[in-house]
C-alpha cells in the first residue's frame, strides 16, 4: 500500500516537471503577444489622434 502510494507521488512529480517546460514557455509567449497586440493598439490611437490633429489644421 504505501509503496503504491509513493510510486503514484513520483508518476505526478514526473508529469509535473514535464510540463514546466511547457507552461513556461507558454507563459513567455503569451507575453510577447499580449505586449505585440497592445503596442499595435497604441500605434493605432496615435494614428488616430495625429489624423483628427492633421484634419483640423487644413
Amino acid at each position: 500500500m504505501e509503496t503504491e502510494r509513493i510510486a503514484e507521488a513520483f508518476n505526478w512529480t514526473v508529469v509535473f516537471l514535464m510540463a514546466m517546460p511547457y507552461l513556461t514557455l507558454a507563459g513567455c509567449l503569451g507575453w510577447i503577444v499580449y505586449r505585440y497586440t497592445r503596442a499595435q493598439k497604441t500605434r493605432e490611437d496615435r494614428r488616430t489622434r495625429l489624423h483628427i490633429v492633421r484634419k483640423g489644421e487644413c
